[in-house]
């Protein structure tokens, strides 16, 4: 797997975008930049998963949407601690 940084994502065809999964490669606009260049690269890593590994991706997106689920819980309780904690 490639990963590109373009100035432009519309000269490549596939008009204006953050970021591209094309012909196997990761595309991703300049002017992402930060988190939001982390989000985008984890978005077109994840395409590029599904086609060469799709039964590995499709475990790795049920673990994800698992921890998903039980991470308010998990927030909630460490909320719950510290707030205890800082009464007594």
């Amino acid at each position: 797997m490639e990963v590109i940084i373009v100035n432009d994502t519309e000269k490549l065809g596939c008009g204006r975008a953050n970021s591209v999964y094309q012909n196997g490669k990761i595309v991703l606009d300049h002017n992402n930049i930060g988190g939001v260049m982390s989000v985008y690269f984890g978005d077109e890593l994840f395409h590029d998963l599904k086609q060469t590994v799709p039964k590995q991706a499709n475990e790795l997106q049920a673990f994800i949407l698992d921890l998903l689920k039980i991470m308010p819980i998990m927030i909630l309780a460490l909320l719950t601690l510290r707030i205890n904690k800082a009464k007594s």
